[in-house]
């Protein structure tokens, strides 16, 4: 297998299915157009890896480690990435989260400029200090997520759910909020919304 293969170390527009890979210490690769399906991956080492314009669909990757990471145009849909420390990453630049479960994942000081967060869970997910302009989170379960001194100016929260920060730390102009949420955080300025 590919993956495992230290003296394969770029891959090409490689498809990989239904892989089993739990806790596996992988070597260091760059993946570019590549496509993961099924695949389980929880807890391993993808230390400095690289990937570029990849796919992961239906993949668990919760708890994996991703020190030296760089990834840009990568796309995950219907997979869990729960407990993953993305802080580790050295890059990660256009990512697309679509239907994605992401619980307590950190996120801190990042920048995150223009993510797509799209219908994911990522309750308890830690986004304090990170850059999230742009960032399109709509319909995602926020529950219990932190933004303390983050940067959502321009973010799209339209249709998330149980979402609080506090406005006079973090940056929000532009950022397009629903109710009830936007009424919460205005009673956290001492605001109150009447009918």
């Amino acid at each position: 297998m590919l993956l495992d293969d230290p003296t394969a170390l770029d891959l090409y527009d490689e498809e990989f299915e239904g892989l089993e890979l739990d806790e596996a210490e992988l070597p260091s690769k760059t993946l570019t157009d590549c496509v993961f399906r099924g695949c389980r991956l929880q807890a391993a080492v993808l230390d400095h890896w690289t990937l570029l314009d990849c796919t992961f669909e239906e993949c668990d990757l919760s708890l994996v480690r991703l020190d030296g990471l760089r990834a840009q145009g990568v796309r995950f849909r219907h997979c869990k990435l729960r407990g993953v420390d993305w802080v580790a990453a050295a890059s990660l630049r256009l990512l697309e989260l679509e239907d994605c479960m992401l619980d307590d994942a950190s996120f801190l000081e990042l920048d995150l400029t223009g993510i797509v967060l799209r219908r994911c869970r990522l309750r308890n997910a830690l986004f304090s200090g990170a850059v999230l302009q742009g960032a399109d989170l709509r319909g995602s379960d926020l529950r219990g997520a932190r933004f303390d001194g983050a940067d959502l100016r321009k973010a799209d929260l339209r249709e998330a759910q149980s979402y609080a920060f506090d406005p006079r730390t973090t940056r929000a102009g532009g950022a397009r909020l629903n109710l009830p949420e936007a009424a919460v955080l205005l009673a956290e300025m001492g605001l109150r919304v009447e009918p």
